[in-house]
C-alpha cells in the first residue's frame, strides 16, 4: 500500500513539474528520429500492458521527443486501465494532411478500449487541468488528480499536433493523437 501511495505521489509531483514548465514557457522539444511502431511496442511491453495489440503499417519513422511521446502513450494506456478495463489496441495510421501531399504524411496513434466511452459533453473538458470525467465518479474508480490528460495534451501540442477522443466502433473510446511529419520549429509553450 505504501509503495502504491509513493508511486501516486511521484506521478503527481512529475505532472506538476511538467505543468509548471508549460506555464513558465520553458518546455521545449528534444526531437530525434524514432520509429513510432517500435516506440509503441516498447511502451506496451516494458510498462506492463501485456495483451494490448499494437497495429502498424510497418515502420513509422518520425521526428519526436521520445520521452514526451512515451509519456503520452503511458498516460493514455493507464487511463484505459483505470477507467475502461484496459486498452485493447494501439494503432498507428498515416494520412496526408487534408489531401495536401506536399505537407507530408501526418501520423495518428489511436489508443482504443471497450469501456463505457466518453460522453460528448466531456470530450473537450477531460483534457483540462484537474478535470475528471464521469467514469472517475464511480465508487470503485481509482483516485486521480485530473492532470494526466492535461499533460498529455500539452506534450502533443508542443509537437504541433492535436489530441481528441471519439467513439470506437463497437463500443468504447478511441483516444487519437495526431502528429505532424516534423515537429513545428522550436516553439515554447
Amino acid at each position: 500500500m505504501l509503495e502504491a501511495q509513493v508511486s501516486t505521489f511521484n506521478t503527481l509531483v512529475l505532472d506538476l513539474l511538467e505543468i509548471s514548465r508549460f506555464d513558465a514557457r520553458t518546455a521545449h522539444l528534444e526531437p530525434t528520429t524514432a520509429d513510432l511502431a517500435e516506440l509503441c511496442e516498447d511502451v506496451v511491453r516494458t510498462r506492463g500492458y501485456d495483451g494490448v495489440a499494437v497495429s502498424t503499417p510497418g515502420p513509422v519513422p518520425a521526428r519526436v521527443d521520445r520521452r514526451r511521446i512515451e509519456q503520452v502513450l503511458s498516460n493514455l494506456l493507464e487511463n484505459a486501465r483505470r477507467y475502461a478495463g484496459g486498452a485493447t489496441e494501439v494503432r498507428l495510421e498515416r494520412r496526408d494532411a487534408d489531401g495536401d501531399e506536399e505537407a507530408g504524411e501526418w501520423i495518428r496513434v489511436r489508443v482504443e478500449d471497450r469501456g463505457p466511452g466518453v460522453p460528448p459533453a466531456e470530450r473537450d473538458a477531460i483534457f483540462e487541468r484537474f478535470v475528471r470525467g464521469r467514469a472517475a465518479e464511480a465508487p470503485e474508480s481509482p483516485r486521480g488528480t485530473g492532470l494526466g490528460l492535461a499533460v498529455t495534451r500539452q506534450h502533443v501540442e508542443l509537437h504541433g499536433g492535436r489530441i481528441w477522443v471519439e467513439d470506437r466502433p463497437g463500443g468504447g473510446a478511441s483516444f487519437v493523437v495526431e502528429l505532424p511529419p516534423e515537429p513545428e520549429p522550436e516553439q515554447e509553450t
